[in-house]
This record gives C-alpha cells, sequence and structure tokens, in this order.
C-alpha cells in the first residue's frame, strides 16, 4: 500500500510543476543518422546495406525549469504498405520492413541541479550505454556492445534481456556536487505481455544508476553501478494460470578518460525466478573496450564480449572481439567507421559454428 501512494505522490508532483508553469515554448532539434554495410562469413548470408536509424530529438523549452524532449526513431528505413479491402482484416505485405520508435516522450522539471523530475516514456537511465543506444557519432564503433551487456531479443520481455530498455514511468535524477556523485531512479510498469503503457501485473518495475565522477589529475574515473528489478507474468493470462517471473540484475562499470584515451567495461549478472518449472534462470555478461583518437582524425578501437546465456549450462559462453577504425570528417559529428567482428562459441555443434562480420559505417550527428 505504501509503495502505491509513493508511485501516486510522484505522478502529482509532477503533474502539479507542469500544470502550474506551462506557456509559449522555444524548440531546439537535433539528431544522428547512421547506414552500414556488412558481411558476413556464414553460409547462405549475403552482404546487405542497412539504413540503420534516423533518429529526430526536439527539445522544447518551456520556461527556465521546466521542458518536453521527444524522440523518434526510424530503423532500417521503414516501408510499411497494406493490403485487404476490409478494414478489418487488412494486413502489411511481406515487403514492409523496419520500426519506427517513439523512444523519449517525457516532461522534466529541474527543481536544482540535485533532483530533476521527468515522467513519461524514457529510455532506461541503466548503464553506459543505453541512453547512448542511437547516438552514432558520440563514440567510434558501428554499434553499442549488443552481444553482451546490451544484448537484445525480438519480444516486449527481451527487449533488453538484463534490463528494461523503455520505460513509462516516473524518472528522477540529480548531480551532487559536493560529494562527487550522479544518480538516476526510476519506477515504471515493467516488463508486461502485453503493451507499455499498461501493467498486466502488481507489481512496478524499478532501476536506476549511481555513479562517481572522480578525477585524478587529467584523468576522468566514473565507477558506476546500475540496478533494475521487476516482477512480470511470462504470457497474458493473469495471476491465476500465468507464471510470474521476478527479476534482479546488478551492473557495476568504470568509464575512464585520459586525454584522448576511453577505456569502458561493464559487467551484468540477472537471475529470473520462476522462469520455467525448473527455477530460476541465472545468467551474466560482461564487456571491456578502448580506443585512442589521434590527431582529432583516426580512432582505432577495440572491444571485447563475453555472454553466458545460463549458468546452469556448461560450455555454453559465447564472445565477440571487435577491432577497427573510425576517420572523423568532423570529430565526433561525422565518422566514417570500419571493423570485424570476430563471433566464437565455447561449444562447437554444427550449427553454432565461428563467424565474422566486416562492417562499414558513416555515422552523423546534426
Amino acid at each position: 500500500m505504501q509503495k502505491k501512494v509513493n508511485i501516486i505522490f510522484l505522478v502529482f508532483l509532477w503533474a502539479v510543476v507542469m500544470a502550474a508553469t506551462a506557456h509559449s515554448a522555444e524548440w531546439r532539434w537535433n539528431g544522428y543518422f547512421g547506414t552500414n554495410y556488412e558481411d558476413d562469413t556464414r553460409q547462405n548470408q549475403s552482404g546487405a546495406f542497412d539504413a540503420f536509424v534516423l533518429t529526430m530529438i526536439s527539445n522544447v523549452k518551456i520556461d527556465e525549469k521546466l521542458r518536453l524532449v521527444g524522440q523518434i526513431d526510424w530503423e532500417h528505413a521503414p516501408y510499411f504498405e497494406v493490403q485487404g479491402s476490409d478494414p478489418a482484416n487488412r494486413t502489411l505485405v511481406n515487403r514492409s520492413s523496419g520500426e519506427v520508435t517513439l523512444s523519449n516522450a517525457y516532461g522534466e522539471y529541474t527543481v536544482a541541479d540535485y533532483l530533476k523530475i521527468k515522467a513519461g516514456k524514457f529510455f532506461t537511465p541503466v548503464g553506459i550505454y543505453n541512453l547512448l543506444f542511437y547516438a552514432l557519432p558520440t563514440y567510434p564503433y558501428l554499434k553499442i556492445p549488443r552481444a553482451s551487456v546490451y544484448l537484445k531479443g525480438s519480444t516486449s520481455q527481451t527487449d533488453a534481456n538484463f534490463f528494461q530498455r523503455y520505460a513509462q514511468g516516473v524518472w528522477l535524477s540529480g548531480d551532487v556536487h559536493a560529494a562527487l556523485l550522479s544518480y538516476d531512479v526510476y519506477v515504471s510498469n515493467g516488463k508486461n505481455s502485453t503493451s507499455d503503457h499498461k501493467d498486466d501485473n502488481t507489481t512496478k518495475g524499478m532501476g536506476g544508476k549511481l555513479q562517481l565522477n572522480a578525477a585524478v589529475g587529467d584523468i576522468a574515473i566514473k565507477p558506476l553501478v546500475s540496478y533494475y528489478r521487476d516482477k512480470y507474468f511470462e504470457t497474458n493470462t493473469g495471476a491465476t494460470t500465468g507464471r510470474e517471473k521476478e527479476q534482479d540484475t546488478i551492473m557495476p562499470g568504470i568509464d575512464i578518460t585520459a586525454g584522448d584515451l576511453v577505456v569502458r567495461g561493464e559487467y551484468a549478472v540477472s537471475g529470473i525466478k520462476n522462469d520455467s518449472a525448473t527455477g530460476t534462470k541465472k545468467f551474466s555478461a560482461y564487456y571491456a573496450e578502448a580506443y585512442y583518437t589521434i590527431l582529432e582524425k583516426y580512432t582505432p578501437y577495440a572491444r571485447y564480449e563475453v555472454s553466458d546465456p545460463n549458468k546452469n549450462v556448461a560450455d555454453d559462453k559465447e564472445t565477440e572481439t571487435t577491432i577497427g577504425v573510425s576517420y572523423h570528417i568532423i570529430p565526433w559529428v561525422a565518422q566514417v567507421k570500419a571493423q570485424v567482428r570476430f563471433h566464437d562459441f565455447e561449444k562447437k555443434t554444427a550449427a553454432n559454428q565461428a563467424y565474422n562480420i566486416y562492417g562499414i559505417g558513416l555515422a552523423l550527428g546534426f
């Protein structure tokens, strides 16, 4: 009961400050674009061009403390065409493809540096990269570490295996400068088997991040830890027949910048209680990466990722090593990137054989 009261209070607090100060607005726009070509050494796999993403971000300043943030992402050059004359039975044709996502749509009220109140839909503030998912010009790799900590599936419950990638709810953040700390904490509908704007269970999802912003001379050292907790049903059958899962994830990490050298790494471990008839499933992943920018033009980079999809199963780990170089047309605004990914399996089978993916891409910010 107390938890429900706290959630209602946070929503009410946000609504009050929004309603009290809304008036004419000042608009700003920015965004990202990325297109890649990748070729795969697996059998029956052909090289392909992919207009990976076009992201448009609006930042609406309503007054000095209040703003509205919106972000729309077009992935893989979306094309949708319907067929059928009956409105009740119209379907997409087979060549329809791509995705359109409203990733961010939230209002934010700044009380002070130590407290910002956000409400709406947002990328969850978890880890180093989730908030930077489509910010391709801000890092040299073609994509974030998606073979390990940021591994994702194709369902609403596995859109991020270790946490909830998107959320609809309330998000508090701030910087405590005296303590060199920044924090994020959110509460949301959590993962569910229906729509994000609905909740098919009685428990809210929650998570966040705590980061220390330290420095030794000119070296910035930022240790951080992220957390995620949720309960959700595996199917939309209700509490009487559906299996209710309970997931907890902890993600420590480090981000070090020493001049033109950047070193990062994160480790994620998660457990899902009642995942199956056999009980709890535990899984983990980690990555380590580094890049160095030379003359503000060239950034060679390397990344190593390990995924253990089930700690109760032996010899099921997968690894991926990425090496490449980025050429900066405009430093951290426009890049041409070239890389190779070496993917391998701890246990080889007919279906699991090592392969390489060669890629080149263009990333632009505006």
